[in-house]
C-alpha cells in the first residue's frame, strides 16, 4: 500500500491582534492531527490510514509569529484548549490570549535607558519575552505529520533592500539599479540542520547545539521582524553572514516566473525558476566579496506581502513547478488562514488633499497584494489545491454577522484591549477549524489518496468509513447526489466539543476603556519627551519648550484616541452607544 502523503502548506496571513484567531485555528488543527494519528497507531483502529504531511508554513506579520509558535507546539506535548476556564499550558494560547495585552504595550520598559531612542509608539518589550517563552524547548516530540525537512517562510519589509541591476540596450551602459524591499526569511528545519535549499537558512529541530540555538533565535527574531507593525511596534534588525557565494541566500534564491501551458484543452500554469544575482556580486565571480555581515532593518512583512500564498505554493510545486489541481489528481494543497479576507469597497475616491493621501496608502497596500496569476487560477473550475479558513460567526438566530471577530476592531488592534476579545477569537478559530476540516477540506473519493488505480478502496478506506465521513461539495452529509467527498484530515468523534462562545455584547465595557486613558497618556508623554530629547539634545531651551507643549497636548491626544476606539467598538457592537459625556481630567491632572 502506497504511503505517499498528501502534502499541506499553511499560509498564515497578517492579522495584528487577530493572531488570536489564527492561533485558535492552529490549536484545533494540531489536536485533530494528534487524535487521528494516535488512533492510527492502535492495532485494528477503524480510521482512515492515508498520510498527510505539513511541508511548509508561510506567514506575514502576526501570521509569522503564529507559525513560529505552532512549530514549537508541534515539537512538544500539546494541550488543546476546549474550555478557557480549564486551560492547561499551551504555547499558542499563552502567547496570543493571556500573554499579550494593552497594559504591557503601554509600559515604558523600552525607555528605561535614558540614552535609548524611542523606536515605536508602543512598548514592544513584552514581545521578546513571549517569543523566548513560546520557543523555549523541553523534551522534543517529533510528530510524523511534520515534514522532514519543514520550510518556514516569513515575509519582511527589508528597509535596506537588496540591490539589483537591470540591463538595457541604449546610450546608458550602466543599466537601471533597483532595490528589492519585499523580502522573506526562508528557514529549513531538519534533523541535522544542514540540508541545503535555495536561499534557505538551515536550522536543526533541536536548539541544544550552538547551531540550533542560533537557528531558533533567528526563527524568533524573523517572526518578530515580520510582525513589526510600522511605527506602532519596534523595527527589528536581522543579519546574515554569507562567507562564500554558496552561503549567500540572495545569490542562491531563485525567483519565480510563470509559463502558460495548454493541456487537453485546459489552460494551465507552470512555475519556472531563475537566479537573479545581487549587485554586490561581481559578474563571473566565484568568491563572495561581501566582507561584512549583511544586516538590515525590518518592519511588518504584511506591508509588502500580507498573504504569501505563492511562497508556500512554490515549495509544494517542487522542481517541476507544477501541482495537479483537479480533484481526482490533487496531491498537495495550501490552506490560507486569513482573519481578514479582503472585501472590496468600490467607492470612488474623493479628490481633496487628505482623502487622496489616505486613498494612496490604501491603493499601495491593495496593489502590493495583487497578483494577476492568482486571479487567473481562481477563475478556473475544479481547483483542489487552495483552501481558505476565515472567521465565520452566527448570531443567536443563526444569521451570519458582519463582524465575526472582536480583534478586527480598532484597525485590527482591538484584540490587544481585552483578554476577553482574544479568548473569544481563539475559541472561534478552533470552532471554524473544526468545521473546515470536517466539511470543506475534502477531495472527491476517486482521488488516489482514497482509491488505487483500479478504483478499489486504499489506505484503510472502506464503504463504512466513506459513508461515515462522506460529504457533498457544499460540506453537507452525502445523500447520494453528485460526487462524494472525503476528508483529508478526518475529525474523530473522540474530540470533545468546545465550551460555548461568550455573549458578544458581554466582552467589554465603557469603564474598561476609560481605564486605558491614564496609561495611554503616560505613554504618549514618555515617547514625546524622548523624541524631543533625541532631536534637541544640543538645544536645552527648545527641548524644554517642546516638552511643555507635549504635556499640554498629551491629554487631547489620549482623549482623541479613546474617542476613536470607542466609536470603533460601538460600530462593532462590542459597546452600546454612550449616553453620558466623556470623562474629563481635573485641571491639576495636566501636569501629574
Amino acid at each position: 500500500m502506497s504511503k505517499q502523503p498528501f502534502e499541506i502548506g499553511l499560509t498564515l496571513a497578517g492579522a495584528v491582534s487577530a493572531g488570536a484567531y489564527s492561533a485558535g485555528v492552529m490549536d484545533f488543527m494540531i489536536e485533530a492531527l494528534d487524535a487521528w494519528h494516535s488512533e492510527k497507531s492502535k492495532p485494528g483502529g477503524d480510521v482512515p490510514r492515508h498520510e498527510v504531511s505539513i511541508k511548509v508554513m508561510s506567514g506575514a506579520s502576526a501570521g509569522s509569529i503564529t507559525a513560529a509558535v505552532a512549530t514549537a507546539a508541534m515539537l512538544h506535548e500539546h494541550h488543546p484548549v476546549h474550555d478557557p476556564v480549564q486551560a492547561q499550558p499551551n504555547r499558542l494560547y499563552d502567547t496570543w490570549v493571556t500573554g499579550i495585552d494593552i497594559k504591557y504595550l503601554l509600559e515604558q520598559s523600552d525607555l528605561d535607558d535614558p540614552n535609548a531612542p524611542a523606536r515605536s509608539l508602543l512598548d514592544s518589550s513584552i514581545l521578546d519575552k513571549l517569543a523566548d517563552a513560546a520557543l523555549k524547548q523541553g523534551t522534543l516530540r517529533r510528530r510524523s505529520y511534520l515534514a522532514e525537512p519543514l520550510h518556514l517562510m516569513f515575509t519582511v519589509t527589508n528597509l535596506r533592500g537588496v540591490p539589483y541591476n537591470l540591463g538595457f540596450r541604449g546610450n546608458y551602459a550602466a543599466g537601471h539599479d533597483f532595490r528589492m524591499h519585499g523580502d522573506h526569511v526562508h528557514l529549513l528545519l531538519s534533523e541535522g540542520g544542514t540540508e541545503h535549499s535555495d536561499g534557505a537558512v538551515a536550522v536543526p529541530w533541536s536548539s541544544q547545539s550552538p547551531a540550533g540555538q542560533a537557528g531558533w533565535h533567528l526563527i524568533g527574531q524573523a517572526a518578530l521582524a515580520s510582525g513589526a507593525f510600522p511605527i506602532g511596534l519596534k523595527p527589528r534588525t536581522l543579519e546574515y553572514t554569507f562567507g562564500t557565494l554558496a552561503g549567500d541566500i540572495y545569490w542562491q534564491r531563485k525567483w519565480q516566473s510563470w509559463e502558460g501551458l495548454e493541456c487537453a484543452g485546459q489552460h494551465l500554469f507552470k512555475r519556472n525558476y531563475s537566479r537573479v544575482v545581487p549587485q554586490w556580486v561581481p559578474k563571473d565571480s566565484n568568491v563572495q566579496p561581501y566582507s561584512q555581515p549583511y544586516s538590515f532593518v525590518c518592519v511588518d512583512g504584511g506591508s509588502m506581502n500580507n498573504e504569501p500564498l505563492e511562497l508556500a505554493h512554490g515549495i509544494l510545486a517542487g522542481a517541476d513547478g507544477f501541482n495537479p489541481r483537479e480533484g481526482d489528481k490533487a496531491r498537495a494543497a495550501v490552506i490560507m488562514i486569513d482573519p481578514f479576507p479582503d472585501q472590496l469597497d468600490d467607492k470612488a475616491a474623493r479628490d481633496d488633499l487628505f482623502s487622496a493621501a489616505i486613498g494612496l496608502v490604501g491603493a499601495w497596500k491593495a496593489q502590493s497584494r495583487f497578483r494577476a496569476m492568482d486571479i487567473a487560477l481562481a477563475q478556473q473550475a475544479d481547483i483542489y489545491s487552495r483552501f481558505l479558513i476565515a472567521p465565520v460567526r452566527a448570531d443567536p438566530q443563526g444569521n451570519a454577522v458582519n463582524y465575526p471577530i472582536a480583534s478586527a476592531s480598532v484597525g485590527a488592534f482591538g484584540g490587544f484591549l481585552s483578554e476577553d476579545f482574544r479568548r473569544h477569537d481563539f475559541q472561534l478559530g478552533r470552532r471554524n477549524a473544526r468545521g473546515f476540516l470536517d466539511k470543506h477540506f475534502t477531495l472527491p473519493e476517486n482521488n488516489p489518496l482514497f482509491q488505487d488505480a483500479t478504483g478499489a478502496w486504499d489506505h484503510g478506506w472502506s464503504d463504512a468509513l466513506a459513508q461515515r465521513y462522506g460529504r457533498d461539495e457544499d460540506g453537507k452529509p452525502y445523500a447520494g447526489i453528485g460526487p462524494r467527498h472525503l476528508p483529508i484530515i478526518p475529525v474523530l468523534d473522540s474530540i470533545p466539543l468546545d465550551a460555548e462562545l461568550p455573549a458578544w455584547n458581554s466582552l467589554y465595557s465603557h469603564e474598561r476603556l476609560d481605564g486605558i486613558r491614564k496609561p495611554l497618556r503616560k505613554r504618549i508623554l514618555a515617547v514625546g519627551e524622548r523624541l524631543a530629547d533625541q532631536g534637541m539634545r544640543d538645544a536645552p531651551f527648545l527641548n524644554g519648550l517642546i516638552g511643555l507643549v507635549i504635556r499640554l497636548v498629551d491629554n487631547k491626544l489620549a482623549d482623541a484616541a479613546i474617542k476613536a476606539m470607542r466609536e470603533e467598538l460601538v460600530k462593532y457592537q462590542l459597546l452600546p452607544p454612550r449616553t453620558e459625556p466623556e470623562p474629563s481630567p481635573w485641571p491639576e491632572d495636566i501636569f501629574s
